[in-house]
């Protein structure tokens, strides 16, 4: 500072120069400036790489260890287990709306299903951010800072200074906050590179009875790839919180915003929504392109299974629903008045495949943490799951001539329980669909056996769809969670023969009843202070007296009452 006052007192320069000339604004500014872009500009390169090295080093891990495999795309034992660190710390009074990511426990990352290997990328991409944020601050100027014996030096910074570094830290900041934006959107591109284009989940084998295939869990290396990807676009925005910070940079010029940032509250500007929205996208894509893999491979699944049971006659395939039917008690009036008691076996339970094939894709769903899915996702996938079934059902009624009437009446109730628990209820056409196909099937059964049988299937296809809503919640259609309503007063008799639990009246357990006090016939008059007060000693003693007495009395007659 007192070079370049000297510089501006210079004869020989203000001769050569034609004015005071200043070394700082001439030479020196626009030179640190320029490196400080520069090194803002590498710092930010240099982090956005080494996320992405760290991100394609882990899926080289997932496919070549199959432990990783596993425990990252089957995350459920990481969001169901207990460990010392799921609770919060212990801040005092700080609301949980104030409280930083890393204040919120363990906890927070097990429902957001942000494993181990995630957190570290993401707090790795914290701390560059951090260090820079920590670098581009040494250029503002803080006035408070200033030395108490320095406020009347002549050699104190002026005005104008003042205000040449406030528009530096200024542009640095703008600066800072563009780079950044641009950076981030570079780093989610990269990271979808990073996920396979084409993936294809394994077809597994329809297994007889209702043994559970382990194997068809945990979803393929590619699959738990692409969840991995869309996992850590949508765990950046939330665990990464400088990130927030630097793609809204320009707002720290006001003090008041950086000390507020600087305690932990948050800014949000147009820059950073941007950056977050492409962040959501992107890991919603990944998602969706995960679940349309394997709502693909439910549909191959359930095709191949019709097929081949339908080729060999459907003989096969009847006898493998059979067990899963019901008999039910009729009663018909025949000639001359007189009741025929007859029993028929009605089906009760989707077809074993349909039910292996759906529980087989809930439970690849439930592997990468469902609940964290978007509801457009999973809206989405309720009706890619329809699509798929319904889609596979048609290709088997183009050649009905190997139908028997047993195994149409089986996949009436399939197609039927599918309208009940899968069809969203603004997709007219997949509607349509379906209820052309159960048209169809209708027509190759026997139409005395249809009325027979129609009211009966009904009833147990809601009853089915009752009971398979937890199992099948994955795919469920949030217009189709309460499929059971008010049954009618004819099959209100029946409900004790179906396997439902019944609801159980709450017993009202009675509380001890108040000890009654009886009122003596003579009641003692207790003068009032007020309207007849009294000064003597006699007196006043006397009325305390007389109030033990009633006491004491009261309680002798409450107590033998009470025993």
């Amino acid at each position: 500072m007192r070079l370049q006052k000297i510089w501006q007192h210079c004869f020989i320069t203000s001769a050569l120069y034609g004015a005071s000339f200043d070394p700082w604004d001439s030479v020196v500014r626009g030179q640190v400036t320029e490196r400080a872009r520069q090194v803002v500009t590498s710092q930010l390169t240099v982090s956005k790489e080494a996320i992405v090295q760290m991100v394609a080093r882990l899926t080289k891990d997932i496919a070549a260890d199959p432990k990783i495999c596993i425990e990252e795309g089957d995350i459920s034992n990481f969001v169901w287990s207990e460990s010392a660190g799921d609770l919060p710390e212990r801040i005092g009074w700080t609301s949980s709306a104030a409280r930083s990511v890393a204040q919120s426990g363990g906890l927070y990352y097990k429902t957001r299903g942000y494993t181990s290997r995630l957190q570290t990328v993401c707090r790795a991409l914290n701390s560059r951010l951090t260090a820079l944020l920590q670098d581009v601050a040494h250029f503002s100027y803080e006035s408070e800072k200033g030395d108490y014996l320095s406020v009347n030096d002549k050699n104190s910074p002026s005005e104008h200074e003042k205000n040449s570094a406030l528009e530096d830290y200024r542009t640095l900041l703008s600066f800072l906050q563009d780079a950044s934006c641009s950076t981030f959107i570079q780093l989610v591109k990269e990271l979808e590179e990073l996920a396979p284009h084409h993936i294809s989940s394994p077809t597994s084998q329809i297994m007889e009875g209702w043994d559970d295939d382990a194997s068809g869990i945990a979803p393929s290396i590619p699959l738990t790839i692409t969840a991995v990807v869309g996992r850590t676009c949508q765990a950046l925005p939330n665990i990464c919180s400088q990130m927030q910070i630097c793609a809204s940079a320009s707002n720290l010029v006001n003090p008041d915003v950086a000390r507020r940032v600087s305690l932990g509250s948050k800014i949000e500007s147009e820059s950073w929504t941007k950056v977050r929205l492409e962040l959501q996208e992107t890991g919603s894509r990944l998602f969706g392109r995960f679940l349309k893999s394997l709502t693909s491979a439910l549909h191959t699944e359930l095709k191949m299974y019709l097929t081949s049971e339908l080729s060999s006659g459907g003989v096969a395939a009847s006898i493998k629903a059979f067990p899963s039917w019901e008999m039910v008690d009729i009663e018909e009036e025949g000639e001359g008045g007189i009741v025929v008691k007859s029993s028929i076996h009605v089906p009760a339970h989707p077809t074993p495949a349909l039910t292996q094939a759906l529980g087989r894709l809930c439970s690849s769903v439930n592997s990468v943490a469902a609940h964290t899915i978007t509801r457009n996702a999973q809206s989405e996938l309720a009706s890619s799951a329809c699509e798929a079934v319904t889609s596979a059902y048609e290709s088997s009624l183009l050649d009905p001539g190997q139908m028997t009437q047993t195994l149409a009446l089986q996949f009436i109730f399939d197609l039927k329980f599918v309208q009940t628990i899968l069809l969203p209820r603004d997709n007219k056409e997949m509607g349509a669909r379906l209820t052309a196909m159960v048209l169809e099937l209708e027509q190759r059964v026997d139409p005395f056996d249809l009325d027979v049988f129609a009211p009966h299937v009904s009833t147990r296809v809601k009853l089915s769809a009752h009971r398979s809503q937890v199992v099948l919640g994955a795919v469920l259609s949030r217009d189709r969670q309460i499929t059971m309503g008010r049954l009618s007063a004819s099959s209100s008799s029946g409900a004790s023969r179906n396997n439902a639990l019944p609801l159980v009246m709450p017993v009202e357990i009675p509380r001890f009843s108040n000890v009654p006090l009886p009122i003596p016939s003579s009641r003692p008059s207790i003068p009032s202070s007020i309207s007849s007060p009294s000064l003597s000693l006699a007196d006043t003693i006397g009325d305390k007296t007389s109030k033990q007495d009633t006491l004491k009395h009261i309680y002798v007659i409450s107590t033998e009452e009470y025993s």
